[in-house]
C-alpha cells in the first residue's frame, strides 16, 4: 500500500476486502497505510461476502465504500481469550509448573487460567483496543464518536443495513467500485488496470508441481511447459485450470472460519 501511495502513475486504488477480521495490531497498521494512501489519491473499498471486524477497520478510512446487499460487515468489536487445558492435563497425570519473574510474567502462559486480577487486566486491555477501533471508524467515516457507539458493540450488519447506518456509501460490486475509481481519478475507461498481487503466470503455477516426485508429476510439468510455449492462448487456459485444481487441492472446507464472530 505504501509503494502504491508513492507511485505517481497510480491515480486511484480499489481495495477489495474479503475478511472476517484478525489481529488488532495488523488492522491498525493497515488502517494507517490506507489513511496515508487516501491523502494522496482516491481509495475505493469493494466489500466481498464478508468485510467485518478487522475487515471493516481497514475499510473505514476509504474515500468511498461499496458493499453487496448481503455483505456481512460491521462487527466493530474486540474478542480475545486463551485455552487453559491445565485441568484436563492433570486428569491424565500431566502437571505444569510455570515459572517467571514479576507479578504477571506468566499471565499469558497458555496452560493455566487467569485469576480475577489478571482477568481485569485483560479486560482493560481489550476495552482500550475497542475504544481505539471505534475512534478509527469515527475518524474514517467522519462521524461523531457518540454516533458510532450505538452501531458498534460487535454487531453485524448486512450491506443494505450498513448503508442505512452510514457504515458504507453504496450498494454495488467490484465493477461499480472500479467505475467510481475511474470517475474520481478522472481517467478514461480504457486506462490500464493493474492487479496486486499480480495473477500467477503459467511458470508460477507449474512450480506448484515441484514437490510432485512421481513420474506422472514430472510428465505433467514437461507437457504443460511445452504446450504453453507453443500457444500462449492455450497457456492462459491451462494456467486457469491449474489454478482451480490447486485451490481444491489446498483448501480445507471450514464454513465457520468465514463468518465474523458476533461480539
Amino acid at each position: 500500500i505504501r509503494a502504491i501511495a508513492a507511485d505517481d502513475t497510480v491515480k486511484a486504488v480499489v481495495l477489495r476486502i474479503d475478511s472476517g477480521g484478525g489481529s488488532a495490531q495488523a488492522s491498525e497498521l493497515i488502517w494507517e497505510a490506507v489513511t496515508q494512501l487516501k491523502a494522496k489519491k482516491p481509495v475505493i473499498v469493494s466489500m466481498s461476502d464478508v468485510a467485518a471486524s478487522g475487515g471493516y477497520y481497514i475499510a473505514s478510512p476509504a474515500t468511498k465504500i461499496f458493499a453487496l446487499a448481503d455483505t456481512l460487515t460491521g462487527s466493530i468489536g474486540v474478542v480475545g481469550g486463551k485455552i487453559a487445558p491445565a485441568g484436563a492435563l492433570a486428569k491424565v497425570g500431566v502437571n505444569t509448573f510455570p515459572m517467571g519473574r514479576g507479578k504477571r510474567s506468566t499471565m499469558m502462559a497458555s496452560l493455566g487460567p487467569w485469576n480475577d486480577e489478571e482477568k481485569q487486566v485483560i479486560q482493560a486491555s481489550m476495552e482500550a483496543v475497542y475504544n481505539t477501533f471505534v475512534g478509527r471508524v469515527a475518524q474514517g467515516r467522519n462521524k461523531k464518536l457518540e454516533d458510532v457507539l450505538p452501531i458498534a458493540q460487535g454487531r453485524v450488519w448486512t450491506g443494505t443495513r450498513a448503508k442505512e447506518l452510514g457504515l458504507v456509501d453504496e450498494i454495488g460490486g467490484l465493477d461499480a467500485a472500479l467505475d467510481e475509481a475511474r470517475k474520481l481519478a478522472k481517467v478514461d475507461v480504457a486506462t490500464g488496470l493493474e492487479i496486486y498481487p499480480p495473477a500467477p503466470t503459467l511458470r508460477d503455477l507449474l512450480s506448484s508441481f515441484g514437490q510432485v516426485q512421481s513420474p506422472i508429476g514430472l510428465h505433467v510439468r514437461e507437457a504443460l511447459a511445452s504446450l504453453g510455449a507453443f500457444d500462449p492462448l492455450v497457456a492462459d487456459e491451462v494456467a486457469r485450470l491449474i489454478k482451480i485444481a490447486l485451490s481444491f487441492r489446498a483448501t480445507t472446507i471450514q464454513a465457520i472460519a468465514v463468518l465474523p464472530i458476533v461480539r
